[in-house]
Protein backbone atom coordinates (compact mmCIF):
# COMPACT_ATOMS: atom_id res chain seq x y z
CA UNK A 1 0.00 0.00 0.00
CA UNK A 2 0.85 3.35 -1.02
CA UNK A 3 0.11 6.60 -0.53
CA UNK A 4 0.35 9.74 -3.05
CA UNK A 5 0.06 12.19 -0.18
CA UNK A 6 2.30 15.06 1.46
CA UNK A 7 1.17 13.64 5.20
CA UNK A 8 1.32 9.79 5.02
CA UNK A 9 -0.59 9.82 8.32
CA UNK A 10 -3.36 11.86 6.42
CA UNK A 11 -6.88 10.32 6.04
CA UNK A 12 -7.11 11.34 2.39
CA UNK A 13 -3.92 11.21 0.22
CA UNK A 14 -3.93 12.14 -3.62
CA UNK A 15 -5.18 10.41 -6.72
CA UNK A 16 -3.54 9.28 -9.70
CA UNK A 17 -6.52 8.89 -12.48
CA UNK A 18 -5.36 7.17 -15.98
CA UNK A 19 -6.97 7.19 -19.07
CA UNK A 20 -9.68 10.31 -18.09
CA UNK A 21 -10.11 12.74 -15.47
CA UNK A 22 -11.84 12.98 -12.29
CA UNK A 23 -14.10 16.03 -12.18
CA UNK A 24 -14.34 16.20 -8.46
CA UNK A 25 -11.05 17.68 -8.64
CA UNK A 26 -11.71 20.44 -11.31
CA UNK A 27 -14.43 23.10 -12.44
CA UNK A 28 -15.53 21.41 -16.10
CA UNK A 29 -15.36 21.68 -18.77
CA UNK A 30 -11.84 21.13 -19.29
CA UNK A 31 -10.05 22.77 -22.25
CA UNK A 32 -8.00 20.83 -24.75
CA UNK A 33 -4.98 22.65 -26.22
CA UNK A 34 -3.15 20.96 -28.92
CA UNK A 35 0.59 20.51 -28.02
CA UNK A 36 3.26 22.39 -30.59
CA UNK A 37 6.74 20.22 -29.17
CA UNK A 38 5.42 17.43 -27.02
CA UNK A 39 8.91 17.31 -25.87
CA UNK A 40 8.23 19.49 -23.88
CA UNK A 41 4.35 20.05 -23.46
CA UNK A 42 4.52 23.08 -25.74
CA UNK A 43 1.47 24.86 -26.56
CA UNK A 44 0.46 28.13 -28.41
CA UNK A 45 -0.72 30.91 -26.06
CA UNK A 46 -2.72 33.65 -27.43
CA UNK A 47 -1.95 36.57 -25.02
CA UNK A 48 -1.44 37.38 -21.31
CA UNK A 49 -2.46 40.72 -19.33
CA UNK A 50 -1.78 42.14 -16.15
CA UNK A 51 -5.02 43.68 -14.87
CA UNK A 52 -6.51 45.92 -18.01
CA UNK A 53 -3.48 48.20 -18.56
CA UNK A 54 -0.91 45.46 -19.96
CA UNK A 55 -0.84 42.91 -22.79
CA UNK A 56 2.45 40.53 -23.23
CA UNK A 57 2.47 38.11 -25.79
CA UNK A 58 0.04 40.21 -27.90
CA UNK A 59 1.08 38.64 -31.08
CA UNK A 60 0.59 34.60 -29.29
CA UNK A 61 3.79 32.99 -28.24
CA UNK A 62 4.63 29.28 -27.35
CA UNK A 63 4.36 28.45 -23.17
CA UNK A 64 5.14 25.33 -21.38
CA UNK A 65 2.93 23.58 -19.06
CA UNK A 66 5.07 22.24 -16.49
CA UNK A 67 3.60 20.89 -13.12
CA UNK A 68 6.41 20.50 -11.54
CA UNK A 69 7.52 23.68 -11.00
CA UNK A 70 5.51 26.52 -8.78
CA UNK A 71 7.50 29.38 -11.32
CA UNK A 72 5.96 31.39 -14.17
CA UNK A 73 8.95 32.70 -16.44
CA UNK A 74 9.01 34.03 -19.87
CA UNK A 75 11.36 36.36 -22.16
CA UNK A 76 12.93 38.72 -20.18
CA UNK A 77 11.80 41.93 -21.53
CA UNK A 78 8.41 40.79 -20.93
CA UNK A 79 8.52 39.76 -17.42
CA UNK A 80 10.33 42.67 -16.68
CA UNK A 81 7.04 44.78 -18.15
CA UNK A 82 4.96 42.34 -16.04
CA UNK A 83 6.86 43.44 -12.88
CA UNK A 84 6.88 47.14 -13.46
CA UNK A 85 2.79 46.96 -13.55
CA UNK A 86 2.88 44.82 -10.35
CA UNK A 87 5.93 46.75 -8.44
CA UNK A 88 8.12 43.70 -8.20
CA UNK A 89 11.76 44.55 -8.13
CA UNK A 90 14.54 42.00 -8.60
CA UNK A 91 16.51 39.72 -6.36
CA UNK A 92 19.16 37.30 -6.82
CA UNK A 93 17.18 36.02 -9.97
CA UNK A 94 13.61 36.18 -8.71
CA UNK A 95 10.92 39.23 -7.96
CA UNK A 96 10.25 40.32 -4.53
CA UNK A 97 6.60 42.04 -3.67
CA UNK A 98 6.35 44.11 -0.61
CA UNK A 99 3.59 42.08 0.80
CA UNK A 100 1.33 45.49 1.75
CA UNK A 101 0.73 45.42 -1.99
CA UNK A 102 -0.13 42.36 -2.65
CA UNK A 103 -3.90 42.41 -1.88
CA UNK A 104 -4.37 45.26 -4.60
CA UNK A 105 -2.36 43.43 -7.21
CA UNK A 106 -3.98 42.99 -10.77
CA UNK A 107 -5.22 39.95 -12.10
CA UNK A 108 -3.07 38.26 -14.56
CA UNK A 109 -4.50 36.51 -17.26
CA UNK A 110 -3.58 33.72 -19.85
CA UNK A 111 -5.38 33.27 -23.36
CA UNK A 112 -4.86 29.30 -23.62
CA UNK A 113 -7.02 27.73 -26.23
CA UNK A 114 -9.64 30.47 -26.82
CA UNK A 115 -10.23 30.34 -23.00
CA UNK A 116 -9.39 33.01 -20.00
CA UNK A 117 -7.77 31.68 -16.93
CA UNK A 118 -7.09 34.36 -14.66
CA UNK A 119 -4.81 34.40 -11.40
CA UNK A 120 -5.09 36.24 -8.36
CA UNK A 121 -2.30 38.03 -6.75
CA UNK A 122 -2.92 35.09 -3.84
CA UNK A 123 -2.17 32.52 -6.71
CA UNK A 124 0.86 34.21 -8.32
CA UNK A 125 2.53 35.52 -5.32
CA UNK A 126 4.42 32.96 -3.18
CA UNK A 127 4.83 33.68 0.64
CA UNK A 128 8.64 33.00 1.60
CA UNK A 129 9.12 32.98 5.48
CA UNK A 130 6.25 33.30 8.47
CA UNK A 131 5.28 36.25 10.48
CA UNK A 132 5.68 39.96 10.24
CA UNK A 133 8.60 39.83 8.09
CA UNK A 134 7.09 37.80 5.20
CA UNK A 135 8.96 38.23 1.78
CA UNK A 136 7.10 37.42 -1.02
CA UNK A 137 7.72 37.01 -4.89
CA UNK A 138 6.35 35.85 -7.63
CA UNK A 139 5.98 32.93 -9.11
Amino acid sequence: HSCLCRDPEAAEGGELVLGGSDPAHYIPPLTYVPVTVPAYWQIHMERVTVGTGLTLCAQGCPAILDTGTSLITGPTEEIRALHRAIGGFPLLGKYIIECSIIPTLPPVSFSLGGVWFNLTSQDYVIQVGSGQNDVRGTR
